[in-house]
């Protein structure tokens, strides 16, 4: 299982080698089913449908990386859900040769605030304290301060609100 933010790509990768663990290159026919958990929908690489559909996997170098195939799926505008793949190959041996989940979304947005907060820079600006990424310039978060009695300040700061 992967887990991924919404609005990233997810390089769905497979390996395929023979009986005798050689890469096998040149496969036209490596098939990605895509479907997911919340109805059932399969993806057709531009569109969600309900009835079957496959991707044809692009291999990613045959020379520098035999035996690799791929597809990137892209997550812009999917829900927090489960998606499920399938990899299979006429030509490959097994034929069936892979299976896996997806979850888009769900913690995976947390995570990534609670990292930059903690990485990046943080400052304290006009009753303000702002947070950072690691590149120390993009902003992520930005906070009001208050002392004891509500009143804004720099200082013995009490309680912060989110802007």
């Amino acid at each position: 299982m992967v887990r991924i933010g919404k609005d990233d790509t997810e390089k769905i990768r497979v390996f395929i080698y023979d009986d005798s663990g050689n890469a096998l290159t040149g496969l036209a026919d490596v098939l990605l089913k895509l479907y997911r958990k919340s109805d059932g929908y399969f993806y057709t690489g531009s569109m969600w449908q309900d009835n079957t559909a496959t991707i044809i996997m692009a291999e990613e170098d045959s020379t520098n990386k035999p035996g690799w195939y791929y597809y990137d799926f892209d997550t812009s505008g999917l829900n927090d859900d489960v998606y499920y793949f399938e990899v299979t190959s006429v030509s490959a041996i097994v034929g069936f040769l892979a299976v896996g989940e997806l979850r888009v979304g769900y913690y995976i947005d947390e995570i990534k605030f609670i990292y930059d907060e903690a990485t990046g820079k943080r400052e304290i600006v006009n009753n303000q304290e702002i947070f950072y990424k690691a590149d120390n310039t993009t902003e992520v978060a930005r906070f009001n301060l208050f002392d004891k009695n509500g009143v804004p300040t720099e200082i013995n700061v009490y309680k912060r609100e989110r802007v």
